[in-house]
């Protein structure tokens, strides 16, 4: 029997009513002369990630995550609201709110500086996972890129910055700085 792959447990879990990406753009019109250079560069630097991204890897034969992927836990209490209420406002609603193994609530999946991260939330910390990508029935045989740890780092830096960092948001039509 075929070994279901991870982007058809993501093209099944994902809610096709979501428009990943469209608010981040919208943001960037609205707010860029507003946000400091450091977050600007970042936030331009980052796409969200889409259903069509995944029925593409799918239509390549291509999978994400090997056993190597680097990650890392996020359980800094204070940060992880504050945190999720910029990226909703940023980025839109996570594309995934279940997950196969129902260990996730939600999760975004962001293509950075040409590497896939997958941003998660497991048993009320966040999970930042690097996901490489690998043609399917070659897991194993994969290693993630070189660089793959530092940019998960770099992600995981510039992601708390923006969540410390006042910065405008519009909630209901009203120009707010959280």
């Amino acid at each position: 029997m075929r070994e279901i792959t991870e982007v058809e447990v993501i093209l099944e879990e994902m809610d096709e009513e979501d428009t990943p990406g469209a608010l981040l753009e919208t943001y960037l019109e609205n707010f860029d002369h507003l946000l400091p250079d450091w977050l600007k560069n970042f936030l331009r630097e980052i796409e969200v990630m889409t259903k069509e991204d995944f029925e593409e890897l799918k239509e390549k034969n291509l999978d994400i995550g090997v056993p190597d992927d680097p990650w890392f836990n996020c359980d800094w209490p204070t940060l992880i609201p504050r945190l999720l209420y910029k990226m909703i406002h940023v980025f839109g609603y996570p594309i995934i709110k279940t997950f196969q193994s129902r260990h996730g609530l939600f999760a975004y999946f962001f293509r950075y500086k040409g590497h896939i991260i997958r941003v998660d939330d497991r048993k009320g910390y966040l999970r930042f996972i690097h996901r490489t990508v690998f043609p399917v029935g070659k897991r194993e045989e994969t290693s993630p890129p070189e660089d793959a740890e530092k940019v998960l780092d770099e992600f995981w830096d510039n992601l708390t910055r923006f969540a410390l960092t006042v910065t405008p948001m519009n909630y209901a039509g009203a120009l707010q700085y959280l």
